[in-house]
């Protein structure tokens, strides 16, 4: 399985990355003004210096480190409601009956307690339903939504009526 090279996130750090840290070692700078050059912070640098030297001379292989990163990445975990036909037969059955994800998850916390395999969160029952795992003739939410709200945290809405003023001012 390749994997791109890119990081999954900015604060990790990418091959490139790597490959600068080992031109700096190289080249005789510290960990943190290699730090600096490549933007992350010192600390990170130094953790990847002192992994790094797993290679077989003993010194910073940005080639090795970079694959063990890839080597030590978990795989995705299966979404259960994928897996498990029986829990999501449950599920179907339940929303046809006009449950709501929180009181199908709690009715199985209840009657199946210390089973993770008969368990699912509201929100896995709504991630499967959005996602088509579920069967969305019949299977449905009580709001008739097939799909996620868009969540405007931090962004101010605008105002109904353009140019309103406050009547209390």
């Amino acid at each position: 399985m390749l994997l791109p090279d890119r990081p999954v996130d900015d604060r990790y750090l990418s091959q490139d990355d790597r490959i600068a840290i080992a031109e700096g070692l190289r080249a005789g700078r510290t960990a943190a003004v290699i730090a600096e050059e490549i933007g992350k912070h010192r600390s990170t640098v130094y953790r990847e210096i002192s992994r790094g030297r797993g290679g077989p001379e003993g010194t910073y292989n940005p080639w090795w480190s970079h694959n063990q990163v890839i080597l030590r990445r978990r795989p995705p975990k299966q979404e259960k409601l994928r897996v498990n036909t029986e829990l999501r037969a449950f599920v179907n059955d339940k929303l046809k009956q006009r449950w709501s994800p929180q009181q199908i998850a709690r009715h199985l916390a209840r009657n199946h307690p210390g089973k993770a395999t008969i368990s699912a969160c509201p929100e896995t029952i709504y991630r499967a339903l959005y996602n088509g795992l579920l069967d969305k003739r019949t299977a449905r939410l009580r709001t008739r939504r097939t799909r996620r709200k868009k969540q405007r945290r931090g962004i101010p809405s605008k105002n109904a009526i353009p140019n309103m003023r406050p009547v209390h001012t």
